[in-house]
């Protein structure tokens, strides 16, 4: 193997938690190259900020697509900008044919992509990339935990002194409105929560989230229960308060997915994607067939679950 190898991890799903999918692979890889990757990805994985200091992710860059390297020549000037890397291997955790021409046209002498295989095609993005590395002998690492930057967890820490333990994060966010579950719920669950579970409950969302979470605040006070709203947190704080509670219950979105790539309790509620089971700290919720919807009794249970199991 080349003592100092150059690994290039492409891997263009563009949301959060598309790129926490593939964190275990990443580790994977590096542990068996032995050097940090580099890694090709979209801005809105934000992985600039996810892999900041990371000890095996050395180097973020960005395929622009849609931009310049879209479209049916895209691949050109792409596998231009490849070239001037010099990269001795790339893993391509894509179906596009598109990023395997950039690849030999940059001249990398080691390709290593999904084949031309329906049934490949077929498979969840987890499940296709645990299988190519299964085939090129490369061991998966077994639930890694992702790496969180210490400065942000001393941060969260000092600034959540005040609040009494154990912490429960409710993720209220959503990419989109079929993707959440009504705030009406979330605000009942809150309430049991901290009266009857005696728990820190803290809603969890970004920017976007800010009114809706301190409107939320007030009707769980309304209805007896508490709460606080995190709105205001980085990736990276938001990341370390995730390491910090006891447990995670939210929606399907990026913060579902960090809390489960942190090996934290998770009871993540699926409206209407697929649920995930890839890592053993998921709970699955999914809507009642008679309904469409998830019931509060439903969540409550599986809290309960998370609970007698820490016991």
């Amino acid at each position: 193997m080349n003592p100092d190898p150059k690994i290039l991890v492409i891997q263009p799903l563009p949301g959060i938690g598309d790129l926490f999918w593939f964190d275990a692979a990443l580790q994977s890889l590096s542990r068996f190259y032995k050097a940090p990757l580099t890694l090709l990805t979209k801005r809105q994985s934000q992985a600039q900020h996810l892999y900041k200091n990371s000890p095996y992710v050395k180097e973020i860059l960005w395929v622009e697509r849609p931009g310049r390297h879209g479209g049916f020549l895209g691949w050109m000037p792409l596998a231009f900008f490849l070239w001037r890397k010099k990269f001795s291997v790339v893993w391509i955790f894509h179906k596009s044919w598109t990023y395997r021409w950039a690849c030999k046209l940059a001249g990398i002498p080691t390709v290593i992509s999904y084949p031309a295989d329906l049934r490949w095609l077929k498979m969840h993005p987890i499940e296709r990339a645990t299988l190519l590395l299964e085939k090129q002998g490369i061991p998966l690492l077994r639930e890694p935990k992702f790496s969180v930057s210490e400065t942000a967890k001393k941060h969260v820490k000092k600034k959540l002194l005040s609040y009494k333990k154990p912490w429960v994060a409710i993720g209220i966010g959503g990419t989109e409105p079929s993707k959440k579950w009504g705030s009406s719920h979330w605000e009942d669950l809150a309430v049991w929560l901290s009266r009857s579970q005696k728990m820190s409950v803290f809603l969890l969302g970004g920017p976007k989230e800010r009114i809706e979470a301190a409107e939320m605040v007030l009707t769980i006070k309304n209805k007896g229960g508490e709460a606080v709203a995190l709105t205001q947190f980085s990736l990276q704080e938001s990341l370390a308060f995730l390491h910090q509670v006891t447990f995670f219950v939210g929606n399907d979105t990026g913060m579902m997915n960090g809390a489960a790539v942190l090996n934290k309790p998770t009871v993540a509620l699926f409206l209407s994607s697929p649920p995930l089971s890839y890592r053993s700290s998921l709970v699955a919720v999914k809507p009642m067939p008679d309904t469409q919807d998830i019931l509060l009794s439903q969540v409550q249970e599986a809290v309960d679950q998370i609970l007698s199991s820490a016991k």
